[in-house]
């Protein structure tokens, strides 16, 4: 896999982050993306990366399961992500993106 630029990294990290935010992905969908295409690592890799077990991180890319908050966190931290609300609805999602608010 090509090692992406740091002006690539950035705009996959945007807009894996919105397809969070919007709901188009789960958590567990952008977590592998992001692991697999910007750190180009393994679970393997990734485990000892982020301080986790091999069925934590597999768990939660499959979205099985219930992590804690903390959990999360430690996966998504070395990502530049951290746990947060969000709206439930995708289109409110989608158009508080899309409004501005002077």
């Amino acid at each position: 896999m090509k090692e992406l630029s740091p002006s690539e990294r950035e705009h996959l990290l945007k807009r894996v982050a919105r397809s969070i935010f919007t709901g188009e992905i789960t958590n567990g969908q952008a977590l592998q993306k992001l692991r697999k295409e910007i750190l180009q690592m393994s679970q393997e890799e990734y485990c000892k990366f982020a301080g986790v077990s091999r069925k934590t991180l597999s768990d939660i890319e499959l979205d099985k399961g219930k992590p804690t908050v903390s959990i999360l966190n430690r996966v998504f931290k070395p990502l530049g992500f951290e746990c947060s609300l969000r709206p439930r609805s995708g289109s409110l999602a989608e158009d508080m993106f899309n409004t501005r608010y002077d």
